[in-house]
Parts: structure tokens; C-alpha cells; sequence
């Protein structure tokens, strides 16, 4: 009888190869993930989800409103539901006229509304419903202006007031010094029956300009502070 074939390794030596093998393996993994440790991706920044129905502006600008933490309104059935307040005042968009002699920074929700004259631009304010949508209102914020032909501060504001007159007949305008771009002015405050306006009237070498917010009077004193930071923002060339 032939004796049984020689064995070529024995149990051990396989078992030895198999962890060698596993060791070299998890060497070149951890070689690996050391090489490409610059490359790892971060942690998920997650952002807020919010509102932005804020109608788009002609002014140039990539911003979007931010928002201020929710009110609560009353839903059907007695419950409540958290709507994000929308801040209309911040950011702000820069503003020039065409031939870049005045300067003034608005809220960027307020909505651009074109005109047909070439010497004014305008906008009207924008409020947020309780159901969270912004809403345009009946307030216009308005910048106006044309050749002084040689009028004092004065005399320019006298023909605002002749033309309020005009337009609001019976209503006595009252007046007052006051300042806008580092510029002497004078406000104009002039209400009749449920509408109101204030002007401020600035003049600078052979331009003037009229610078004024009108509405209803319910409700204008609110959107009259937000204009005041506006106002202070002009700087006039």
C-alpha cells in the first residue's frame, strides 16, 4: 500500500497567513483614511426654514428678509399656530437717482413702485398679516426732486405747502426745522380727514428735493418711526 500524500501546511500556518493578511488590511485601511483625512465631510449645518413672501424690488439686491422669532395666531378648533414674524425693516437696499445726487437706505421689503416721471422714486410699505403673508398698505414713502431756480429753504418749502394746499383744501400745514443728511430742512405736517403727510423739504446748490411719507392716519405714526431711520440714512451730492 502507498502511503497517504504528504500534507503541504498544517492548520496553524493557515490560520497564521489568514491574520497576517487581516493585519496588512487593516494597516492599509487606516493608511487610507489618514491620506484622505482633509476630505472628510463635515457635520450638516442646518438651517431654519422660514417665510419670504416678500414681493421682489427693482433695487438691486440678493437679500432676503430675516425673521424675528413667531407670533401665534388662533387656528381652527381653538388651537394655535406659530407663524414666523418677518423683519421689514432689515436688510436694507441703497438707492440712488439717476445722476447719483441723492443716497437714501430703505428696508428691503418695501416694494418699488415704478412711476412715469423720471425725478421721483417711491415705494410703498409693506405690513405682515396674522396668517404671515406681507400685505402692501395704502403708506407710500416717496422721494422727489427738481431745480430750485434759485429758491431759498424757505421759498422751496412754500411751494410744497401751496401744493398740499391744493390737494388737501381747508387743512393748514404746520411747519418746522429740522435736519436730513446733515442738511438744514424743513418738515411739513399737514392732516385731512383720514390722511396724513409728512415732508421734509432740503435744498443743496441748484436742486431740491421732497422727501415724504402719506397714508391714512390710522396706523401712520407706527410707519412714521420705521421713515425717521430712513430720513437719517440720505446723504444728498
Amino acid at each position: 500500500m502507498a502511503p497517504p500524500a504528504e500534507r503541504t501546511g498544517s492548520p496553524w500556518l493557515v490560520v497564521l497567513t489568514i491574520s497576517l493578511a487581516l493585519v496588512v488590511l487593516a494597516l492599509v485601511a487606516i493608511g487610507l483614511r489618514t491620506a484622505g483625512g482633509g476630505n472628510e465631510t463635515p457635520d450638516v449645518v442646518e438651517v431654519p426654514s422660514r417665510r419670504d413672501n416678500v414681493p421682489t424690488t427693482q433695487s438691486p439686491s440678493t437679500s432676503s428678509p430675516s425673521t424675528s422669532p413667531s407670533t401665534t395666531t388662533p387656528a381652527a378648533g381653538g388651537s394655535t399656530t406659530s407663524v414666523p414674524k418677518v423683519d421689514t425693516t432689515t436688510p436694507r437696499v441703497k438707492v440712488n437717482d439717476q445722476d447719483g445726487r441723492f443716497e437714501v437706505t430703505v428696508p428691503r421689503s418695501w416694494l418699488n413702485v415704478p412711476t412715469a416721471s423720471g425725478d421721483q422714486n417711491q415705494w410703498s410699505l409693506l405690513a405682515q398679516a396674522p396668517d404671515g403673508t406681507l400685505n402692501q398698505t395704502p403708506f407710500v414713502f416717496a422721494v422727489r426732486w427738481a431745480a430750485s431756480e434759485g429758491c431759498t429753504l424757505q421759498q422751496c418749502a412754500a411751494q410744497v405747502v401751496a401744493r398740499i394746499d391744493t390737494t388737501f383744501p381747508g387743512v393748514t400745514a404746520a411747519t418746522a426745522s429740522d435736519s436730513v443728511g446733515g442738511l438744514s430742512a424743513i418738515r411739513i405736517d399737514a392732516t385731512a380727514a383720514d390722511q396724513r403727510v409728512v415732508a421734509w423739504v432740503v435744498v443743496k446748490g441748484d436742486r431740491y428735493w421732497v422727501v415724504q411719507l402719506r397714508g391714512p392716519v390710522d396706523g401712520f405714526e407706527t410707519m412714521l418711526g420705521t421713515v425717521r431711520g430712513v430720513v437719517a440714512s440720505m446723504s444728498f451730492g
